[in-house]
C-alpha cells in the first residue's frame, strides 16, 4: 500500500469522533440492558428488553464495521439515529408530557450524530 493509499483510506476527524459518540451510545445501551435485565425479569419484560437488545447490538455491529467504509453503514446509522430521536421525541407529544422529559443525553447524542453523519466529509468517506 503506497502513502497516498494510506492517505485516502484515513478517517476524518470527524468520522472519528462520529464512531466515538456511537461507541459510547452502544456501551450506554450495554448498561441500560443490565438495569432491563435485572428490574423486568421474565414474561413481558422481555417485550420491552427486545427493542433495547435490537438497537444494541446494531450501535456494535456499527461501531465493528465502521472502518469498513460501506454505505450501509452509513446508512444504518443515520436510521438508528432517526429512530432513537423519534422514539425520544415523539411519546412526549403523544402522551401530553412535559417538554423539558424530552431534552435528555440520549436525545443530544442522536442528533449530534445525526449531524456529523450530513457532513459532506463523513458522507463522502462511506464510499464501498
Amino acid at each position: 500500500m503506497t502513502d497516498s493509499d494510506q492517505l485516502a483510506d484515513r478517517m476524518p476527524a470527524v468520522a472519528a469522533v462520529t464512531r466515538a459518540i456511537v461507541a459510547v451510545q452502544s456501551a450506554l445501551g450495554c448498561i441500560g440492558l443490565l438495569f432491563l435485565a435485572g428490574l423486568l425479569g421474565t414474561g413481558i419484560g422481555l417485550i420491552l428488553f427486545l427493542p433495547s437488545l435490537v438497537m444494541t447490538a446494531t450501535l456494535i455491529l456499527l461501531v465493528a464495521k465502521w472502518r469498513s467504509r460501506r454505505k450501509w453503514v452509513w446508512i444504518a446509522a443515520i436510521t438508528v439515529e432517526v429512530l432513537t430521536v423519534g422514539a425520544q421525541v415523539l411519546p412526549p407529544f403523544l402522551y401530553g408530557v412535559r417538554a423539558s422529559d424530552v431534552v435528555n443525553p440520549h436525545l443530544f447524542m442522536a442528533v449530534a450524530v445525526l449531524v456529523l453523519l450530513a457532513l459532506r466529509g463523513v458522507r463522502g468517506w462511506f464510499d464501498r
